[in-house]
Formats: C-alpha cells, sequence, structure tokens
C-alpha cells in the first residue's frame, strides 16, 4: 500500500521466467483498465466451507509449469507468478493473516473480499520452467500435508460466496 502507482510483480526463486513474461502480464492488465490481478497459475474451488485446498477433485487448477490455451478467471492465483497493479489495487501487508506462506491464499482472500477478479494468462508448457530442487522440502509440500489453507480460507471466508468470473467473448488470447 506504500508502493507508487507500479505494476507490482511477484516472482518465485525456484522459477524461470519467459522474455516476454512482463509484456504478456501489461498487455492483459491494459485491456482491464488495470483493475485485474494477472497469473500463470490458479486455483478455483467447487464448493464451500472447504473440504480441501489441495484436492484436484475439490478444484480446477491452471498450472503455470502446464499448457494453459485461454485466459481464465480463478479465485486463487499463484503468487510466483503474479502482477498486481497498485493503480487501483490497494494490498497492504495488514491484509495478509498470520499464517505464513500463503501468500495466494491470502491475495485470493483480499480478492474475493473486495471483488478483484484475478486472470491466468495463456501460456504454453515450458514457457515457465522450474529448477531442480528436492520438491520435498517446498513451501507446497510443507503446506500442502497439514492444508492449512482450508482452515484460513474457511475462516476468513465464512459466509461470502465464492465469486467466479466468465471471460468476455471478443478477449483475446
Amino acid at each position: 500500500d506504500k508502493l507508487p502507482e507500479c505494476y507490482y510483480f511477484t516472482l518465485d526463486d525456484d522459477l524461470f521466467y519467459p522474455q516476454n513474461y512482463v509484456k504478456k502480464h501489461l498487455e492483459f492488465q491494459e485491456y482491464f483498465n488495470n483493475e485485474i490481478i494477472t497469473t500463470y497459475h490458479g486455483r478455483s474451488l467447487f464448493e464451500f466451507p472447504l473440504k480441501g485446498f489441495y484436492h484436484p477433485e475439490l478444484s480446477s487448477d491452471v498450472k503455470c509449469l502446464r499448457e494453459s490455451k485461454y485466459p481464465q478467471f480463478t479465485q486463487f492465483g499463484g503468487t510466483g507468478v503474479m502482477c498486481i497493479p497498485t493503480h487501483k489495487i490497494k494490498l497492504a501487508l495488514s491484509d495478509f493473516g498470520a499464517e505464513r506462506n500463503m501468500a495466494d491464499v491470502w491475495v485470493g482472500i483480499y480478492s474475493q473480499r473486495n471483488n478483484i477478479p484475478i486472470l491466468t494468462l495463456p501460456h504454453a508448457q515450458g514457457e515457465i520452467t522450474h529448477n531442480k530442487i528436492d520438491m520435498k522440502t517446498t513451501i507446497y509440500s510443507t503446506c500442502n500435508k497439514a492444508d492449512a489453507p482450508k482452515d484460513v480460507i474457511n475462516r476468513e471466508l465464512d459466509g461470502l460466496k465464492l465469486v467466479t468470473y466468465t471471460m468476455k467473448a471478443d478477449m483475446k488470447s
């Protein structure tokens, strides 16, 4: 919330990004007048209250490491491949709760509370790649075991209906 008007890109240190990464984000941001959050990775959930956040049968996922042919709105975007325009979206540190390693969940909660769409961008498999690391030591593998995001989302969004947006028919991919 203290940043000047800019495009705030969040990155993961274990990913390699394509040369057109910033340009693609900016094209979609400009199309939507800087009123959305863009990402290459996202998850939309089918039921509320949640029975699980990391269960594929309970969600629809767009993965940054796999192909996604079309732009798709999502409820929870991956922060490792995200762009937030601070022109109109004023996310503050206080919007993040005490639970750590869940920035994607906190951004999703913020977007749900403030009616801000999150859009996953179309991309080819291999456009973003992952370096070689021990997956057992990642934040994802640690959080996946406890499924802490499920509890946070249920607590923070209790009584709200999760919003899912639809794409305009004239949207370019």
